[in-house]
Formats: C-alpha cells, structure tokens, sequence
C-alpha cells in the first residue's frame, strides 16, 4: 500500500497537469486502495524548486516523441518565464508537455515504487526484531 500509494504520487507528480497533482493523486489512491500519505509524499517531491527543470523537461521530451525536430529550450530559463511561456503556448506545445509528463511520471514511478518498498521492507523487518527482542527478553524475565 505505501509503495503503491507513493508511485502514483510520483507519476501524478510528473504529469503536467498544472495545481491538480494531489487531488488526482488523492483520487488515484483512494481508488486503488493505497497509502494517501504516501501519495502525497510523493507528489510534493514535485515542488516549485524542481518545477522549472521538470516542465521544460517534459516539454523537450514531448516534442522529441512527437518528432517535431530539435525544439528550443532557451525560454525555459525560470519559474515565471515557464509560466509565461505556458500562456502563450499553442496546442501542439501543450501535448507535447502532457505526453513528456506521462512518459516521466510512467518511467519514474517504478523505480519510487521499488525504493519505497525497500524503505517500507526495511523499517517493517527492524519494528519485526525490536519486538522479537522485547518479547523474549520478557519471556527470560518471567
């Protein structure tokens, strides 16, 4: 369930559909009955920090997809000249951002959802030998 919830967080983190990340997130793990901490977790590793490098991203790999030739990344140099960018952009620029998003959220999200288990295995099997521990230091006291 951590796992699960924390990859669709990653892949609805990658995915650029603008301030809707953690409602559909939310949705995608309710339904699949997954963890929705964790899907929140792993939607705000997508943060206004890694905004500006993950959209002109998506935007590049998007148009390489769509083999539109080498498309210019000059105009993605900040936060607000993304923003700007993204008012004036035309039809084939805004699926060639959703297309680039997808294919990151769908190719970053396995490798969440392995990390995280290992995380989750890790802190499960250690809660496992502490109360293994307690319990037979109890059964050598009575």
């Amino acid at each position: 369930e951590l796992s699960m919830g924390f990859a669709i967080g990653v892949f609805c983190g990658c995915m650029t559909i603008f301030i809707l990340h953690w409602p559909i997130a939310l949705f995608a793990a309710s339904v699949t009955k997954n963890s929705k901490l964790a899907a929140t977790a792993g939607v705000f590793l997508s943060n206004p920090f890694t905004i500006p490098i993950h959209y002109s991203t998506a935007w590049l790999i998007g148009h390489l997809l769509l083999l539109d030739g080498s498309p210019d990344l000059s105009e993605f140099t900040s936060a607000k000249a993304i923003l700007r960018m993204m008012m004036e952009m035309g039809l084939e620029d805004l699926i060639a951002l959703q297309l680039g998003g997808l294919v990151m959220g769908a190719v970053l999200c396995v490798p969440a959802y392995f990390i995280s288990y290992s995380f989750a295995d890790g802190f499960r099997s250690a809660r496992a030998a502490r109360r293994a521990k307690a319990l037979s230091q109890t059964d050598r006291e009575a």
